[in-house]
């Protein structure tokens, strides 16, 4: 039988101090990505703290007769979620525009892509725990990959950076599961380069080096490391670049 889920594209937020003010406003953004859409997929109802943002706005033929009742009766068999980053979210941070270059909100603690997304793997098990509890449902992966500007040399691409960022993040999924999370599934993003929405053909995400002028496809180091995980069922994250030259 078929199984229906939902997705929600969402990043780890921390606060950026333990300023209660700092907190609050972790709290916040933490509802507005993932929280509200997470009660209305999981829960069937939309929370109250979603529905105050739009108290001073005109929205009274927005939701109808009917609505709320259809919104009650889904019950979706698994909980799909997107993960790049974590960001580190301040109360000054409550006065800017609410998209993605706040949340690209730098944390020191960690280090950063080229385009400044913190890399985290702790973040993704944060992510995947909280919102397991929270809701009870199991848990797809649906994306979660490193952008970077891949260079090939005598046609191979030593992207072991790629490597180290998705082996980091399939242990933490790992430990995750081990403390009860139930994952159905893990996708990365992407199996080939492609258009990146944002940055175009710069960012490249594949296992697979496109050149854009000739559109031959090359496979680099993370293809023969992907295989690797895949047959060992994700047991042996290791990697030897000798093994494939």
């Amino acid at each position: 039988m078929a199984k229906a889920g939902c997705n929600i594209g969402n990043v780890c937020v921390y606060p950026k101090t333990c300023d209660p003010k700092d907190v609050k406003a972790a709290d916040l953004f933490a509802k507005r990505i993932g929280y509200s859409f997470g009660d209305i997929y999981c829960r069937g109802r939309y929370p109250q703290h979603y529905l105050n943002n739009f108290k001073k706005e005109i929205i009274h033929n927005t939701i109808r007769d009917g609505d709320l009742s259809i919104i009650s009766d889904v019950n979706p068999d698994f909980l799909s979620l997107t993960y790049y980053m974590s960001t580190a979210i301040g109360s000054a941070d409550l006065n800017r525009r609410f998209d993605m270059e706040t949340l690209k909100s730098l944390n020191p603690y960690v280090k950063q892509t080229e385009w400044g997304w913190n890399k985290d793997p702790y973040g993704f098990k944060h992510c995947l725990e909280d919102f397991y509890h929270r809701y009870q449902k199991p848990i797809l992966v649906l994306e979660n990959g490193l952008g970077h500007r891949d260079q090939m040399v005598n046609g191979k691409v030593n992207d072991d950076y790629r490597i180290n960022y998705l082996a980091g993040h399939i242990q933490a999924m790992k430990e995750a599961e081990y403390d009860g999370v139930q994952i159905i599934g893990y996708l990365v993003w992407s199996a080939t380069d492609l258009y990146s929405t944002r940055e175009g053909f710069d960012k490249r995400y594949g296992f697979v080096y496109v050149d854009n002028k000739t559109q031959h496809r090359y496979r680099k180091n993370s293809f023969y490391w992907y295989q690797q995980v895949i047959a060992s069922n994700g047991a042996n994250l290791s990697w030897n670049v000798k093994h494939h030259q």
